[in-house]
């Protein structure tokens, strides 16, 4: 943890309304940030219900969309699906 605190490639700072219903008074704020990660999983999915074709177009566009994180306004959190064999 202490070599990721030191690598600034890990940290995100930035000043944010820290009261947005009141409008004025900008703070620094820092979070973890990781520029490269992976996760593999498996999943079961409903063909019936949803069909292969739906769930691998819902699946990349959900990344390109929303993706995860705090900083998702501010286009970070994307992510890329990949999917591989059944």
């Amino acid at each position: 943890i202490e070599k990721l605190w030191a690598d600034p490639r890990y940290r995100f700072r930035t000043l944010v309304n820290s009261n947005p219903s009141r409008g004025k008074g900008k703070v620094p704020r820092m979070r973890p940030i990781f520029p490269e990660w992976s996760l593999t999983l498996d999943v079961v999915v409903m063909t019936e219900a949803i069909g292969w074709a739906n769930f691998c177009k819902v699946a990349e566009l959900a990344g390109q969309m929303e993706g995860v994180g705090n900083a998702r306004k501010l286009g970070m959190g994307r992510f890329g699906v990949r999917i591989g064999k059944l």
